[in-house]
Order: C-alpha cells, then sequence, then structure tokens
C-alpha cells in the first residue's frame, strides 16, 4: 500500500492545549462529513475514500 502526498493531505492530527480537563459546555458540532468532504479530493485512492465512509464518518454520526 502507498500512500500519496495528496492522501497526507487529509490525514492529520487536531489537538490543542487545555489548562483542565472539564465537561463539554458547547452545542457547537461540526459535521464531519461535510467538514472533511473527501469526495472533493480526486486524487485520493479509492482505499482511503472506503475508510472514511466505512470506519471513520460512521463513527460521529
Amino acid at each position: 500500500m502507498t500512500i500519496t502526498p495528496g492522501a497526507l493531505s487529509i490525514i492529520y492530527l487536531h489537538s490543542a492545549w487545555v489548562p483542565e480537563i472539564t465537561p463539554r459546555s458547547s452545542a457547537y458540532k461540526v459535521d464531519m462529513c461535510s467538514d472533511t468532504d473527501i469526495n472533493k479530493h480526486k486524487h485520493l485512492p479509492g482505499w482511503i475514500r472506503d475508510i472514511f465512509e466505512k470506519d471513520i464518518y460512521p463513527a460521529f454520526d
């Protein structure tokens, strides 16, 4: 399996430092499917699209 540079552009880690952990108090929610629309990345191999559609997106529904 080969991961192309274009494929790497969608695979990233987002993190933030916070001074303490507290329960979430915001009602704001980003729709994962529209925020990371993999269909606009035509250069991505089909197997990456399959991973998002079968494993990643359902976890955020």
